[in-house]
């Protein structure tokens, strides 16, 4: 698979430690990487940037709460949530080619600051940290400080599972309808809080000649997010606040023209385009739709849907169709071993398996080889768990399934 890092290492760090349990090291660090030097309370050094801020009242939506084709969440699945490792602290990106991710220069600037960044899609409120796509972003391509935009790219192309942004180079007008897609949380009032994938809406308030100021709410961490207009243009990178107070509030944010940054795009980085983006958007990875005609198991697409077996089970002519998954419940009435195999031809399509305790978000065991099978075999105590069949990055594949 051809990571610098190895995939089972990535997918351990993202899935299977809590995002609650390390906001809380890192928000303050998140927080002051995106601030500029000076005596004010919460601001930090070397960025000469002011934390962006919630403007008036928070009034920004879970996209995961979003309708699976509302225009929003479509437009924003090529946003994914940064963590910089090497930073100590984390952003928002975009894709803006196949495997090329846009951030701010204040967040990335450097390879030595992009060493073992990784991306987290479908990072959204009701998705367990184990159905989240997790992509390797640790080489850095470039950055523009005037502009305020760092490039990273990404192993495994994300765009070819989660759709690649449209960036608009058209005029912007004032007082247009615009949202921030951004990865945060109101951790001012929530401390333990998740930064997953939030939907701003606001308006633009003034423009000039290179940022346009606009009144969508956002936080430390949101910077290196997408401003849209109304069709699902990026026509800005957010990347500033102004006015914010101790509890993150704020007077307005900003954010730097698109068509802006186009031209610095098509000039200095053109290999970017080389790749055709899809068209339309892949399906919603988090709401793959059931196809009955693949699967007489089907719709088995999460733990509400779970196909519930007994072992021993066996079952043949299973079929992970695009963006699908296949959960499968399983009951052990005292502590024993579970063992579990899936067959299938790797060369057709490289599938995944991951067993979980009902209740909890991180993988008790999984199996990501690069062989025809996975195979778990794990002591666990009673209790109820699923077994869970994916494609890595959208794989598709027929496979068999045996659980003893």
């Amino acid at each position: 698979m051809g990571a610098s890092m190895g995939r089972t290492e990535v997918l351990h760090m993202a899935r299977t430690v809590s995002l609650a349990s390390v906001l809380g090291l890192l928000v303050g660090c998140a927080v002051e990487m995106e601030q500029g030097p000076g005596a004010t309370p919460g601001l930090g050094a070397g960025t000469g940037k002011v934390a962006p801020v919630i403007v008036g009242q928070v009034n920004w939506v879970e996209a995961g709460t979003l309708p699976a084709d509302d225009a929003r969440r479509v437009a924003g699945r090529p946003v994914a949530l940064l963590w910089l490792p090497a930073a100590g602290s984390r952003c928002t990106g975009f894709l803006v080619g196949m495997d090329v991710l846009m951030t701010n220069h204040h967040c990335v600037s450097s390879a030595a600051e992009a060493e073992g960044a990784y991306a987290v899609f479908d990072a959204e409120a009701g998705v367990p940290d184990s159905m989240r796509a997790t992509y390797d972003c640790s080489t850095f391509l470039g950055a523009d400080a005037d502009l305020d935009f760092g490039l990273l790219r990404c192993q495994g192309q994300p765009g070819a599972q989660h759709g690649v942004a449209t960036l608009s180079d058209g005029a912007v007008s004032n007082n247009a309808d615009v949202f921030v897609v951004h990865q945060n949380c109101d951790y001012y009032s929530d401390p333990s809080c998740q930064p997953d994938k939030k939907v701003s809406p606001g308006r633009v308030t003034s423009v000039g000649s290179s940022e346009l100021s606009h009144s969508a709410d956002t936080l430390g961490g949101s910077s290196g997010s997408a401003l849209f207009d109304a069709l699902g243009r990026i026509i800005g990178l957010h990347h500033v606040g102004i006015g914010g107070d101790s509890n993150g509030r704020g007077s307005a944010n900003k954010a730097v023209r698109m068509d802006r940054i186009l031209p610095v795009l098509r000039r200095d980085f053109a290999s970017i385009f080389d790749a055709a983006p899809p068209s339309p958007p892949p399906a919603d990875p988090v709401t793959p739709p059931a196809d009955p005609t693949r699967d007489a198991l089907e719709p088995n697409n999460d733990t509400g849907s779970a196909t519930t077996i007994a072992r021993p089970f066996r079952g043949d002519g299973m079929f992970i169709a695009g963006n699908d998954r296949d959960v499968f419940r399983v009951t052990l009435s005292r502590a024993t071993t579970l063992e579990v195999s899936m067959q299938f031809s790797h060369a057709a399509g490289d599938l995944d398996l991951y067993v979980f305790r009902a209740g909890q978000t991180g993988a008790v065991a999984q199996s990501a080889g690069v062989s025809d099978e996975e195979t778990i075999s794990i002591g666990l105590s009673a209790g109820t768990y699923f077994v869970m069949a994916i494609g890595y990055n959208g794989a598709t594949g027929a496979y068999a399934l045996s659980v003893r």
